[in-house]
């Protein structure tokens, strides 16, 4: 697939299936960053699972956000400037707001505002803690190279239940370490990887830990 500006083609960079793919298209041709009121921030905070949202006012940090929007395809980005919102949400000042729909739904930035801190930062929370293998999740895996213990399981066998639960301790002691997914062989996202990884072929349940540094 590529991406045509004035007759010259750019790579699609995008997931494959139908939501990445238009908020992609969505995210080349409008600004980086969609500017909200307060009331539409809390709408789009309910129906997306991974927003990050600059809440705040105009000036050097912003810019910084913007930057940090314009480089990254995947995620999406919204600002407001309403005073609304900083008090719905406790901010003095301005302040970079991960929403997520996993783990905790709330994560503040505090690091330096460049592009490079703050696209570091949202990549390091955009997995939940344990996560089932989508087309989503495979891509952030293994094109940002993350070094990842697989659990691959059948999940329709309730012995293995007690596994999973291990797996999921082990996975908020060693948070920020590896990242911890789960996954079945038949499901088509889920085979393809199995086999990536050799965990196809393998008796259920099985573990893979890949290394990708």
């Amino acid at each position: 697939m590529k991406w045509f500006v004035n007759g010259q083609p750019t790579d699609y960079t995008g997931g494959r299936v139908k939501d990445e793919i238009v908020k992609w298209i969505n995210k080349r041709s409008g600004p980086p960053s969609r500017l909200l009121t307060a009331a539409q921030l809390e709408e789009t905070i309910s129906s997306t699972n991974f927003l990050v949202a600059f809440i705040g006012k105009e000036g050097d940090e912003f810019k910084a956000f913007e930057a940090a929007a314009s480089t990254d395809d995947k995620r999406t980005f919204v600002h407001t400037f309403d005073t609304e919102a900083a008090t719905t949400h406790g901010i003095s000042g301005s302040k970079i707001i991960l929403f997520r729909k996993f783990d905790e739904p709330k994560v503040e930035y505090s690091g330096k505002y460049d592009s490079a801190s703050i696209n570091q930062f949202i990549l390091a929370n955009v997995l939940p803690t344990v996560f089932e293998i989508t087309e989503e999740y495979s891509e952030i895996v293994f094109q940002g190279r993350r070094n990842t213990l697989f659990l691959f399981r059948d999940p329709n066998n309730a012995d293995q239940k007690a596994i999973y639960e291990a797996y999921s301790k082990a996975a908020r002691e060693l948070k920020g370490k590896v990242a911890f997914a789960v996954s079945g062989t038949t499901d088509r996202m889920q085979k393809k990887v199995a086999e990536h990884v050799g965990g196809a072929s393998r008796p259920l349940p099985s573990l893979f830990l890949v290394d990708q540094a």
